[in-house]
């Protein structure tokens, strides 16, 4: 049997099975459609404070399957995974609290913003290893779905007009045209969804379920995220690269046919959304007759903005004493004011005032360790999970470039948790092999 055709991928093929569907759709709806406001349909208000409730939920699974801890440390980045959640219960309860003098409600205010992901993430693995190959692969296409009809709905609303979602879309006019954008609806799974359904469609002999990677880039296109949108083009790139590389066959005609399906997808783009893709060219400078040197790019616009926050962080962090430990969880700003540590405009800014070098390095400990065994399951792993390893590093590399606006080494509950498990699947199969071969 030729390899390509051992060839998969998780939550890409429908499941058929009801065993334990119970507990796995309610992890399903605490890890992917909590944190969005079940998938922006529901009002955050009603939860009082969705992020505390979604870090207490994630704790409460913490404990319940804390007994497969010991299996995390044979994962691909468990030990780092773990070791990071207890450098976050240090900086709460030590360094926040205690060396920092930060009241507890400031303390937890702050942590619960855009510092407990990691922690949660732990919660959420835990779970996943307690499960068989066939209930995650079952999660991940529920995962995929959900993702792909809150996309449709979203491309939906923008051309009807109708605000389907909880919250109203922000509009503004470019060029006397009006342009609404709802980032509050956007998937957060998006860059999964795109990743894995593009990644199938070109190697997975019958998979053509072209829209599940093209309603994510309409997304993105028509919500006018520029470095997303930069992130999707380097995943076409490497994939490509990374396909070559392993000498994966693939059929000449079916890169025809993408390519063709492409350019009818942006022509139908560029007639129903002219004024997006204006804005679009705005963004990139392209209606702009004069050159844009890198100098202009750095000194210029948001990009600047970010790095201009990530060095004020570091002032203020440096002239504090706390480069290695930071400031711990509290504002950088009064109440009411811009506030960099709560904010998203980078995400390197508020870990430095925060955590100090210390979280940045054992953020990126777990995600270097991943990427380091994919590579190596990429050269030396079993043909059967060259689509894994493709789409990690696909998925990795392009968020490096974009290291300035990434999101991945605070947010894990997202693409990493996702790059754990994907680890999981191919480490529960080994597993299993062994297990057939010593019997």
């Amino acid at each position: 049997m030729r390899s390509e055709k051992l060839l998969e991928l998780p939550g890409i093929s429908k499941t058929k099975f009801s065993y334990k569907f119970f507990q796995d759709f309610l992890f399903f709806l605490v890890v992917v459609a909590l944190p969005s406001s079940f998938f922006a349909l529901l009002p955050t208000s009603l939860f009082v404070d969705l992020r505390f409730l979604f870090l207490l939920v994630s704790i409460l699974y913490l404990v319940i399957y804390f007994k497969y801890i010991a299996e995390l440390m044979d994962i691909p980045g468990g030990k780092a995974l773990l070791f990071l959640a207890f450098f976050l219960i240090f900086e709460v309860f030590v360094n926040s609290l205690f060396i920092q003098n930060i009241p507890i409600y400031e303390t937890m205010a702050i942590f619960r913003s855009n510092f407990s992901s990691p922690l949660a993430t732990l919660g959420f693995v835990l779970y996943i290893i307690s499960m068989d190959n066939y209930r995650i692969y079952r999660f991940m296409y529920w995962l995929v779905w959900a993702s792909f009809i809150q996309g449709f709905l979203y491309i939906f609303s923008n051309i009807s007009g109708i605000n389907i979602f909880a919250n109203n879309a922000t509009g503004y006019t470019f060029n006397g045209e009006l342009i609404l954008q709802n980032m509050f609806a956007i998937p957060h799974y998006n860059g999964i969804v795109f990743a894995f359904a593009f990644i199938a469609t070109v190697t997975i002999k019958g998979f053509n379920k072209h829209w599940l990677w093209f309603s994510p880039l309409i997304v993105t296109i028509i919500s006018i995220v520029r470095s997303q949108m930069i992130v999707y083009a380097l995943v076409i790139i490497g994939t490509v690269i990374l396909i070559n590389m392993s000498k994966i066959k693939v059929d000449f005609f079916k890169f025809v046919k993408l390519f063709m399906l492409i350019l009818v997808f942006l022509g139908l783009i560029l007639t129903i959304f002219p004024s997006h893709l204006d804005r679009i060219s705005n963004k990139f400078r392209f209606d702009r007759k004069e050159e844009v040197s890198q100098s202009t790019y750095l000194e210029e616009g948001t990009f600047a903005f970010r790095l201009n926050l990530i060095e004020e962080a570091y002032t203020r962090t440096e002239e504090n004493n706390n480069l290695f430990l930071g400031n711990g969880y509290i504002r950088e700003a009064e109440k009411g004011e811009y506030d960099f540590v709560v904010g998203g405009d980078t995400l390197i800014a508020p870990v430095i005032f925060t955590e100090g070098f210390a979280g940045i390095v054992l953020r990126l400990l777990p995600i270097g360790l991943l990427l380091a065994y994919y590579f190596k399951l990429f050269f030396f792993g079993n043909p059967k999970y060259k689509l894994f390893a493709i789409v990690s590093i696909a998925l990795i590399l392009p968020e490096i470039i974009n290291g300035v606006q990434t999101k991945y080494f605070t947010y894990y509950t997202r693409e990493v948790f996702i790059l754990f498990v994907l680890a999981i699947v191919v480490f529960k199969d080994q597993k299993m092999l062994r297990r057939v071969q010593e019997s």
